[in-house]
């Protein structure tokens, strides 16, 4: 059976007079994405990434 991780979006910059899809990721947010592109499980080439 395989492993499923399920990773949310991170962090946003929220500016309420720019709509939702535009805004941009935080620092904290962009930090975290960084650390977790490094995680074994994340480069082992075995996982595969899909958004929408």
């Amino acid at each position: 059976m395989g492993i499923l991780r399920y990773v949310s979006h991170p962090d946003v910059s929220v500016d309420p007079s720019t709509p939702v899809p535009l805004w941009s990721i935080s620092d904290a947010g962009r930090a975290r994405a960084i650390a977790a592109a490094g995680r074994p499980w994340a480069i082992d080439g075995r996982t595969r990434r899909i958004t929408w």
